[in-house]
């Protein structure tokens, strides 16, 4: 599915066309993160289902809005559209307010309202699970990219005590969601703060008669109700900070390969010679073995790691060579001794 990314159409918070009173009980600082922990998890501290919201609110804005960017789009192709705006002009006198807003600000209208209802997230594995587009770019920033891929339930209710009134919000909610998000957006909107995307699917749930409900708490008895209802896919990349960018040295390792046998030893006496290597199997050996005698008592052999034991004995006055050497014959080295009375 094709994605338009023309900057204009990336959205940006959604400004408050009416400011409304909070519900006892909702906190001031809902937005504020909990713990520098959720900071540093994600860039952008806004629940998904939240998010979600603030992207459908804003899009009804751009139609409902006298000041949204399709509104004209609005008003060349539905006749009644300039009787309804969220921000009614004084000019015009015939203009009646609507409210859009969350399920969560809620407030009892006496004007026509449409409310915004997000349900919980049904998440879904995503193919590999990693985001190609982003690896080479989270590999230089020493970052881990995270896709998620969500599914919400979207309730979209449009209320008025008029029943021709709500018919016409209704075809107005029909228009955008079914003719010019399809094709001014190929039902894809991005939302480039949150670095994510909401997909629209091809079909809506639509009634085919509006519901007469009670409305408690408020100056009209019965209100006239019209519920649109879909699945909207919510797909976000999070960028989650790792340390600092780690570099290898491509570098000879230290050789380690000796033994501890003295310079002068004394005749008939005998010595254990430990030989330390990290090399894979060693080898000790003497140029007079009638001299210096030497036997292997213990040792590992094929790990190149601890050490090995070897016990010497000087059989008589002399001088000899001692050679130590890893089995692959790579490496060697020599030490000259003498035996002494």
């Amino acid at each position: 599915m094709a994605i338009d990314r023309n900057p204009s159409d990336i959205i940006q918070p959604a400004e408050q066309t009416q400011q409304t009173p909070l519900i006892k009980g909702e906190s001031l600082f809902k937005s504020i993160p909990r713990s520098i922990n959720e900071v540093r998890a994600q860039e952008v501290t806004v629940e998904e289902s939240s998010a979600v919201t603030q992207v459908l609110i804003e899009v009804l804005n751009w139609f409902f809005s006298n000041n949204g960017k399709h509104r004209n789009l609005m008003l060349s192709e539905c006749s009644f559209a300039d009787a309804y705006a969220t921000d009614p002009s004084t000019a015009n006198t015939k203009q009646q307010l609507i409210t859009i807003q969350s399920i969560a600000t809620y407030q009892v209208r006496k004007n026509p309202s449409i409310v915004v209802i997000v349900g919980s997230p049904v998440t879904t594995k995503t193919g590999v699970g990693i985001a190609i587009e982003g690896s080479s770019i989270a590999s230089m920033n020493s970052s881990q990219f995270k896709r998620s891929y969500n599914s919400y339930s979207v309730q979209i209710t449009a209320s008025s005590s008029s029943q021709q009134t709500t018919n016409k919000i209704a075809r107005m909610l029909g228009d955008i969601f079914n003719l010019h998000i399809p094709q001014y957006y190929q039902s894809v909107v991005i939302n480039d703060m949150a670095k994510s995307q909401i997909i629209f699917p091809q079909e809506y749930g639509q009634p085919e008669f509006l519901n007469k409900d009670l409305q408690e708490g408020a100056n009209i008895e019965r209100i006239w109700s019209y519920q649109l209802s879909f699945k909207a896919e919510y797909e976000s990349l999070r960028t989650v900070k790792g340390i600092g960018n780690l570099t290898v040295d491509n570098k000879k390792g230290s050789l380690i390969l000796k033994h501890d046998l003295p310079e002068k030893v004394r005749m008939g006496q005998q010595y254990v010679i430990t030989v330390k290597s990290n090399t894979v199997g060693v080898k000790l050996y003497t140029t007079n073995p009638n001299i210096f005698d030497i036997k292997k008592l213990s040792g590992p052999f094929g790990t190149g790691t601890g050490d090995y034991i070897y016990r010497g004995q000087a059989l008589r006055t002399g001088s000899f060579k001692l050679f130590l050497q890893d089995m692959a014959e790579n490496n060697k080295i020599e030490s000259s001794h003498a035996v002494d009375f």
